[in-house]
């Protein structure tokens, strides 16, 4: 078991790479949040909300990096 048995949620930094890119960084966040955790009782989110300026393939990309993700 790990660390906890409670659901976690993270694994996008809402201030830099959400909202400036590029679109390879916002993947390599959000499978490293899935490898750290297995894919298990993780919800993707940022730390904090997400500014309204962040461009919608920003938030595109972090959907598909979670259907592309080959962990667990």
């Amino acid at each position: 078991m790990g660390r906890t048995d409670k659901a976690l949620w993270g694994g996008v930094d809402h201030k830099t790479t959400v909202l400036k890119g590029p679109v390879d960084a916002i993947v390599a966040e959000v499978h490293a949040a899935l490898e750290q955790t297995g894919g298990r009782r993780f919800f993707l989110g940022p730390g904090c909300s997400i500014p309204s300026q962040v461009p919608e393939a920003h938030l595109l990309a972090a959907k598909e990096a979670l259907s592309t993700w080959q962990g667990g």
